[in-house]
């Protein structure tokens, strides 16, 4: 539930605080933002040991996420994308691995839940971002 809450807790503060213009890429920036958050998170209470498990992850998101913050565009999408797609395979071949209704396979599950929730929106931006932006003053 912790990545829920996250992610609806960046939505909602994202559509508050971010400009008209912006507010296209709330989808996806509340579910990475919500993932970094629960990750974050973990981080505190695991302590200083668990950054070699997540502090990667941590340090792709933060650059990602100001970056489209920043200037909504197709590189911080590209960022994003790249970084999601190879974590989605390792954690998929993690959650392969673990036992079966342990507590690490259903965190494994969520992330990859969250994962792939995070390139449907990613791809999803990606397509509106990539249509060409017409000025209805200037057509006829």
């Amino acid at each position: 539930m912790i990545p829920l809450f996250a992610t609806g807790a960046v939505w909602w503060a994202g559509s508050k605080l971010l400009k008209d213009e912006k507010k296209e890429i709330l989808p996806a920036l509340s579910v990475n933002a919500g993932h970094f958050l629960w990750l974050s998170l973990a981080l505190v209470l695991m302590g200083a040991g668990a950054f070699s498990t997540v502090g990667g992850d941590l340090i792709v998101y933060v650059i990602g996420l100001a970056w489209l913050l920043k200037k909504p565009s197709l590189g911080p999408l590209y960022l994003l994308g790249i970084f999601q797609i190879v974590s989605l395979g390792i954690t998929g071949y993690s959650l392969a691995e673990a036992t079966v209704g342990s507590a690490s396979h259903k965190a494994l599950l969520v992330h990859v839940i969250w994962r792939a929730l995070a390139l449907f929106f990613i791809f999803k931006l990606f397509l509106v971002l990539r249509k060409p932006k017409t000025d209805a003053a200037i057509a006829p």
